[in-house]
């Protein structure tokens, strides 16, 4: 399963939007680099749409490039070629650093976030660990990050924030999860759920489901980061609202 051509333009307008407003910024940095990231899509997601996990931004990606490369463009329409290339699941790379022993020894294991990613799809549909990540679809609320790793700053966040809106509303509508677990905090969210259009409601007394929204047929549950909280923890709460 794909994201559409139209979507795949307002990528390229959401980039050429981000290195206009980055380069006015009094901010801008020119040797600082960026990467841009395109949600990927397991193979078996189209045939049961249960599960989309959303992040904040990704902490380095590849491709790195400069706000005045001239070969930009290029770089993103290669992005999104490698999330659509087809010669195996785009979710692939999780099970191949699952437990470090892959070329690049990258454990995803220690990934607080793909645990409770893949133990809440377990929960709420058929697949096991020999292809749960063939099932995932994963985004992110910012696609462009410094390609170093870390956050977006404030004026990186201003620049792409509401073209991502946007972007986010399109995967939502063409991706039709029954699910959508947003492991941003409300901080983060806030901004994206005003512009769904919908009435988030709040959920008191609980320190990780922050909010839940029904946008279309999808239900929005946002919680806190996972990080610092059990594994098991995280996943009952979790499952406690689908």
């Amino acid at each position: 399963m794909q994201l559409s051509p139209y979507y795949q333009s307002k990528v390229m307008d959401m980039v050429s939007s981000f290195i206009y407003d980055t380069i006015k910024s009094k901010y801008y940095k020119k040797d600082k680099k960026y990467t841009l990231f395109y949600p990927l899509i397991g193979n078996l997601y189209g045939k049961n749409p249960i599960l989309m996990v959303v992040g904040r931004a990704c902490n380095g990606w590849k491709y790195g490039w400069t706000c005045d490369d001239i070969d930009v463009r290029n770089i993103a329409k290669k992005v999104i070629s490698d999330a659509n290339d087809g010669l195996e699941c785009p979710m692939q790379w999780l099970k191949d650093r699952w437990d470090g022993t892959y070329k690049d020894d990258y454990n995803i294991h220690r990934s607080a976030f793909w645990r409770v990613s893949k133990e809440i799809l377990k929960g709420v549909s058929d697949c096991n660990d020999d292809n749960w990540e063939s099932y995932l679809a994963w985004s992110n609320l910012l696609k462009i990050s410094p390609f170093e790793g870390g956050n977006p700053n404030a004026s990186e966040w201003d620049a792409q924030v509401k073209e991502c809106i946007l972007l986010l509303k399109a995967e939502l509508e063409e991706l039709k999860p029954k699910y959508v677990l947003m492991m941003t905090d409300i901080s983060w969210a806030e901004a994206f759920i005003k512009d769904l259009g919908g009435n988030s409601e709040p959920i008191n007394g609980n320190s990780i489901v922050r909010s839940l929204l029904l946008y279309g047929k999808s239900k929005i549950i946002i919680t806190i980061r996972p990080e610092g909280v059990g594994t098991q923890q995280f996943v009952n709460e979790v499952l406690k609202y689908i």
